[in-house]
């Protein structure tokens, strides 16, 4: 099944959907590095919008804790890079949902 994106003119089909270029799991522990180890939080679901060099463009808190939290995720995603989307041989701009796990119970 193919993923699809929806653009200004219509759905299109992706090939290849953006993926970090570090693993996921150095991605938690490097943002959970940045916060207070009392701190509690819940899991936080950002939306990022990748370009076709790899970069996050664009950053939506969809679903956050509290300002402290949340800058430090914004902060640390901005920074990170992307393999980009492919749509039939060509790389392309295309936002992606992001979780960031909580470390309350």
């Amino acid at each position: 099944m193919a993923n699809l994106y929806s653009t200004n003119r219509g759905f299109i089909s992706i090939d290849k959907i953006p993926e970090p270029v570090i693993p996921i799991e150095k991605i938690q522990s490097e943002f959970e590095s940045q916060i207070n180890p009392n701190e509690k939080y819940e899991n936080i679901f950002v939306r990022l919008t990748i370009d076709t060099l790899g970069k996050v463009r664009c950053l939506e808190i969809l679903k956050g804790n509290n300002n402290y939290i949340d800058t430090i995720a914004i902060n640390y995603l901005s920074g990170l890079r992307f393999i980009p989307a492919e749509h039939r041989g060509r790389r392309i701009i295309c936002p992606i949902s992001f979780p960031l796990r909580g470390n309350s119970k």
